[in-house]
């Protein structure tokens, strides 16, 4: 746990938390935030496949652990729906997703809903409305939409069920801009990221640009990891692991186009 000074952009350590009862580590362990911001979850990969739940400190940030509860397989990515009453998980290895219900207390009960997708799910983000969950698979070259029942937790395909990108391109994670209408998608394989027109009330993406995040002249590894809207709307940054950069965009604020 850090703590960012405002002031100058510095972190300082606040606390290290073990999770209790893990018999192996991960090699990395995808987080999310409840949507109160009273709960930290925490996905292992090792052993046992759980989600953690610590109660959030709302003055110091602090960590106390409160569960785990089963995955239903190792998870790259989790996030909760918009009401924070469950919790949606995308399996690289499984080719899965899933979902597990949070209870009033915060803490995360059994999967009661698992979906087998193309290879190598990414990432999982319910929309703004929290009407539909989108989930970007790598190896299918897919983004899935489903839509989502807020009451039970169910996830059914959409219609379409999936929208097709670029063959060999490596759909790796999804933000939606602050104004709901555009859909971002950093793409691991070549680097690239789709801007989408997002209808809200239909689920239905439509490719509007395709940019590059690396920088000029590159021809080594390729390895895009992950993208960020500012909370404002005005700027997308996307980390390039393969050339240890970020590339910073400005966001039109007509229509989301990257520039």
């Amino acid at each position: 746990v850090l703590r960012l000074e405002a002031d100058g952009g510095t972190l300082a350590p606040v606390q290290v938390v073990a999770i209790p009862g893990i018999v192996k580590p991960g090699s990395s362990m995808p987080l999310a935030v409840s949507p109160d911001r009273r709960f930290l979850y925490a996905g292992l990969r090792g052993e046992p496949l759980v989600a953690a739940c610590f109660a959030i400190d709302p003055r110091t940030g602090a960590l106390s652990h409160r569960a785990n509860a089963p995955l239903a397989d190792s998870m790259a990515y989790i996030a909760t729906d918009r009401a924070g009453k469950y919790l949606l998980g995308a399996s690289y290895g499984g080719n899965k997703v899933s979902v597990n219900p949070i209870g009033p207390d915060g803490l995360v009960r059994p999967p009661i809903q698992i979906v087998p997708t193309p290879p190598c799910a990414h990432a999982i983000i319910p929309d703004p409305t929290g009407r539909f969950v989108l989930a970007a698979c790598l190896g299918g070259d897919a983004v899935l939409s489903f839509r989502f029942d807020a009451e039970t937790g169910a996830l059914n395909p959409n219609d379409p069920p999936a929208t097709a990108i670029k063959t060999k391109s490596g759909p790796r994670h999804l933000r939606f801009h602050p104004n709901a209408r555009v859909l971002y998608l950093v793409n691991e394989l070549d680097a690239s990221i789709c801007v989408f027109g997002y209808d809200a009330g239909t689920g239905a993406l439509s490719l509007k640009q395709t940019v590059s995040a690396l920088p000029p002249g590159h021809a080594g590894r390729i390895w895009a990891a992950d993208l960020q809207v500012t909370p404002d709307g005005r700027f997308l940054y996307a980390s390039e692991r393969g050339t240890s950069t970020i590339a910073g965009f400005a966001v039109d604020s007509t229509d989301g186009s990257l520039k």
